[in-house]
C-alpha cells in the first residue's frame, strides 16, 4: 500500500507507479454525464438492477471492509449508498449501518431494501457530527472530479474530506473505493483526505490489470 509524504496538496518530486498499466482508451459514465443526470436517467436504472454490478460491487465491499480493519458492531456510514446492496452486505457482517446517496431513485430503492437511507451527497453529509465509528464508500468518489479542472477537483475531493472528517468519531477510519482516471486523480483525491488531517493509505489491487483494477484511499483519522 502506498502511503503519503510531503505537503498536503502538492505532487511529490517522484514517486512510484501506481497504475503500472494504462487504461487507453477506456470511459467512464462520468466523464460524460453528471451523477443526477446519469443515475435518473435509463442508464442509471441499469446500472440499478444489473446483476453483473452488484456482484462486483459485494467482492468490493467485502474487501473495503477487510481494509477497514473495524471490527463489528460498529455504527457504519455508507456514503453515496446507492440501491443498498453495499449497506445489506455489511449489515450482513454485522454492522449498524446508515447511508446516503445524491439520487432520490437510490434512496427510494436502499429504504425498500430495509437500509436506513438519507439523501444527501459527499460535500454535505447529512448526518451530525461525529456520528460513525467508520465509513466505506464504494464507486461514488470519482464523480466529484470528473470534468473538473485539477484545482477545482482538489477543492470538490478536500471539500468532501472535511465532512468524512466531521462526521467520523475521534480515531474514526474509512475506505473509499474509487475509479480515478489516472494516477494523477488518484494522487489528488489522497492529498485532499490527507490536507482534511487523515493518515491516507493508497491500496491499488491488480494494479497492472485496468479492467480488474481497484484503487481504495484508506484512511484514519487523526487527533489532533
Amino acid at each position: 500500500m502506498r502511503k503519503f509524504n510531503g505537503l498536503p496538496g502538492r505532487k511529490p518530486r517522484s514517486r512510484p507507479a501506481l497504475f503500472r498499466t494504462k487504461a487507453a482508451g477506456r470511459s467512464r459514465p462520468e466523464d460524460s454525464f453528471a451523477a443526477g443526470e446519469f443515475y435518473g436517467s435509463g442508464e442509471g436504472d441499469s446500472h440499478r438492477e444489473s446483476n453483473a454490478i452488484r456482484s462486483i460491487q459485494g467482492k468490493i465491499t467485502i474487501r473495503s471492509l477487510e481494509l477497514l480493519a473495524i471490527v463489528p458492531p460498529a455504527r457504519l456510514l455508507d456514503a453515496g449508498c446507492g440501491s443498498g446492496f453495499s449497506s445489506l452486505v455489511a449489515k450482513a457482517a454485522g454492522f449498524e449501518v446508515l447511508g446516503f446517496d445524491l439520487d432520490k431513485k437510490m434512496v427510494d430503492a436502499a429504504r425498500k431494501n430495509k437500509v436506513d437511507a438519507k439523501v444527501g451527497n459527499l460535500t454535505k453529509i447529512p448526518f451530525g457530527d461525529n456520528s460513525f465509528d467508520a465509513a466505506i464508500s464504494i464507486s461514488a468518489l470519482q464523480w466529484l472530479g470528473a470534468g473538473k479542472n485539477p484545482l477545482a477537483a482538489f477543492e470538490e475531493y478536500f471539500n468532501s474530506a472535511k465532512e468524512f472528517a466531521r462526521v467520523l468519531k475521534p480515531a474514526g477510519r474509512a475506505v473509499i473505493q474509487f475509479y480515478p482516471r489516472d494516477e494523477d486523480e488518484a494522487f489528488r483525491a489522497g492529498r485532499a483526505f490527507r490536507k482534511a488531517g487523515f493518515a491516507v493509505t493508497l491500496q491499488v489491487d491488480s494494479a497492472d490489470n485496468p479492467k480488474r483494477r481497484k484503487t481504495y484511499l484508506v484512511l484514519g483519522r487523526q487527533i489532533a
